[in-house]
């Protein structure tokens, strides 16, 4: 595949791609969801301890459709060098990933577990001023919402269901509403330069969680290496 056709990983990204240097001779290679970056060093920690005989693990936490199109094109472009390496185990947060993963060939249709329900809050400032009481209220014009990048979050297709036909974005659309003073990079909710600490409202004030069931469900497939 000529270079210019593979799918890019952001240069920034870099900490997101872990024991780089063995990802393409690695024995056990996972490509985790991102909001799970927190956890995979405790995990692959553990996993270690009870299974001695596994050498390198090589492991990314990126948005799970930037693995998705990883995955289909055969590797990606990582600054200067081309990472040509299958997961075993793939991890997404919709079963239309694992279809796309079928009808290229790669996994056997169905062949594929749910290994996780989810539950999501709603981030609101301290004392909730809009009066945010459920998901409903996301659809008033006066209310910001900011959201994953469906692009590469496949989450943000869940919430985009129950938000009005207005206020809806096609792929790449991140946020909704004002477009002023966003504070969330459009990848993840990670603390970083351009993305205070999610229990912080730019200002000062401290937001609180509503909580809502949430009908998305996280599935995972060894993919064939």
């Amino acid at each position: 595949m000529p270079q210019g056709d593979w799918p890019v990983i952001p240069p920034e990204r870099g900490g997101d791609l872990h024991n780089l240097e063995a990802a393409e001779t690695a024995d056990l290679v996972l490509f985790m969801a991102g909001n799970q970056f927190m956890a995979m060093a405790d995990l692959v920690a553990a996993f270690r301890r009870a299974h001695p005989e596994i050498g390198a693990i090589f492991y990314e936490t990126l948005p799970p459709g930037m693995q998705l199109r990883q995955i289909l094109a055969g590797g990606a472009l990582f600054r200067d060098r081309v990472l040509k390496v299958t997961p075993d185990i793939y991890s997404a947060v919709s079963e239309g990933a694992m279809r796309q993963l079928a009808a290229a060939g790669h996994i056997a249709p169905g062949d594929y577990r749910l290994y996780l329900h989810n539950r999501l809050s709603l981030m609101v400032p301290e004392g909730n001023p809009a009066a945010i009481k459920g998901v409903g209220d996301l659809g008033r014009p006066e209310v910001r919402v900011s959201q994953p990048d469906p692009a590469n979050e496949d989450i943000a297709h869940h919430h985009f269901g129950h938000l009005p036909p207005g206020r809806r974005r096609g792929p790449g659309a991140a946020h909704h509403g004002r477009k002023k003073d966003r504070r969330h990079h459009p990848d993840d909710g990670r603390p970083s330069p351009r993305n205070p600490a999610p229990d912080r409202q730019p200002g000062g004030g401290r937001r609180t969680g509503l909580g809502h069931r949430n009908p998305s469900r996280q599935t995972t497939r060894a993919a064939d290496r």
